[in-house]
């Protein structure tokens, strides 16, 4: 499927070749000048944790900042130098080792173990609040006089400033929130029973996860996406955006009653799961490009207050904390 493109009128058309080699060098200039970015900056914070020019909370900053960069920029040239190489042979390997069986490319799928988990969300919302709020705390010791007397002399400048610890607030109680959830749940797990999920049939699978007592309602949602990036052109810049379609999905009911909860402490549930799949749909498949059809398995718990008498009768308790949920990727093709 081939990539769409949204360009500026009346913008010349340059020759692919030549268009790959300039895009390839902008990137590596990018992620170079990040890199350098980031050692020297690194450099900096170090020299001034050493001869103390500046606070310690200052210089701990500058250094900090400087990991970060050295981090992206060099790891980038890392993972197209060192890993890229690797993973390619990898791939072809395992592509002459099964022919006609896309879903043992891919290690989760041949494994039958598909996880998903909360945890780069946690860790992506902590970094951003804890550099939100060293950067409020860092140009409020350096401006303090300045950001009173401007909020005193002029009320929009007191409300506009007031949005800066607001949205530091509201970033607060995101990552409150989806730490709770992670720490609730942990990583859930979802082993394959049929590799792959043929259309027309059944996908059969068991969710693994870190249920304490049997939720009230559970339900499944098995859903077909078309999966396309578009670049767009516009002013100079180029901006790519993934963008899903949903083609087909249904919902269906599970049973908490067939959970079969831990009986030793970090063991998980264990919860049988079986859904139809419709026989008029696509399969997986995704280009090199990233654009094609992606199957998604999606377990959530749905708040009720009101049990059902088959539910009550099966030890199924309303949950009054974060409600679980947790999204796979699973294997469909047609035979």
């Amino acid at each position: 499927m081939p990539k769409k493109t949204d360009s500026t009128p009346g913008a010349p058309a340059a020759p692919a070749g030549i268009g790959v080699w300039i895009g390839a060098a902008l990137v590596l200039g990018m992620f170079g000048m990040v890199a350098l970015m980031g050692l020297l900056t690194f450099y900096a914070g170090l020299r001034l944790l050493v001869t103390g020019e500046q606070h310690w909370g200052v210089a701990l900053l500058v250094t900090a900042m400087g990991v970060v960069f050295s981090g992206i920029g060099l790891g980038f040239f890392w993972f197209q130098y060192v890993k890229a190489p690797v993973l390619r042979a990898r791939h072809k390997a395992l592509e002459a080792r099964y022919p006609n069986q896309p879903w043992m490319l891919r290690s989760d799928w041949a494994a039958r173990r598909v996880t998903d988990s909360a945890l780069g969300v946690v860790i992506f919302m902590w970094v951003w609040v804890t550099g939100w709020w060293s950067a409020i705390v860092f140009i409020w010791s350096m401006n303090r006089d300045k950001i009173l007397a401007a909020a005193a002399a002029s009320w929009w400048e007191a409300a506009l400033g007031l949005i800066f610890p607001l949205a530091g607030l509201a970033g607060l109680l995101v990552a409150v929130h989806v730490t709770r959830a992670w720490w609730r749940y942990g990583r859930s797990t979802l082993r394959i029973d049929t590799l792959p999920g043929y259309l027309g049939e059944q996908f059969r699978g068991t969710l693994q996860a870190s249920f304490r007592t049997r939720p009230a309602r559970l339900e499944a949602d098995i859903i077909c996406e078309e999966v396309t990036w578009v670049t767009r052109r516009s002013g100079g810049k180029t901006t790519s955006e993934r963008i899903s379609k949903t083609l087909w999905s249904a919902t269906h009911a599970l049973e908490p009653s067939r959970m079969q909860l831990a009986g030793t402490a970090g063991a998980q549930a264990r919860l049988p799961i079986a859904v139809p799949l419709p026989a008029d749909q696509p399969p997986c498949g995704l280009d090199d490009g990233g654009d094609g059809i992606v199957w998604r398995l999606t377990v959530r718990e749905v708040r009720n207050e009101a049990l059902r008498p088959a539910d009550a009768g099966s030890g199924a308790t309303a949950s009054d904390g974060p409600l679980f949920s947790a999204s796979f990727e699973v294997p469909v093709f047609g035979r």
